[in-house]
């Protein structure tokens, strides 16, 4: 599976992935958008793109939470 996911993205969204798991454990614990930003260095709407897929019920970053958090 790490194979295809270095495959399927360009090298700098590979190294992405980790900057933006931390912006969806943040926003699980309630963190408010514009510290996270600020925190991590990146543009508020990059985190709103976050908190609107976080608004998804069955979403994957629910479920990948509920996965990693059990």
């Amino acid at each position: 599976m790490a194979d295809f996911i270095k495959d399927i993205l360009t090298p700098r969204e590979f190294d992405n992935i980790g900057v933006r798991w931390q912006i969806v454990k943040r926003l699980a614990k309630g963190e408010h958008q514009t510290a996270i930003a600020e925190n991590l260095h990146l543009g508020v709407a990059t985190i709103t793109r976050g908190s609107r897929e976080m608004r998804k019920k069955q979403g994957g970053f629910r479920r990948a939470l509920k996965v990693i958090h059990n």
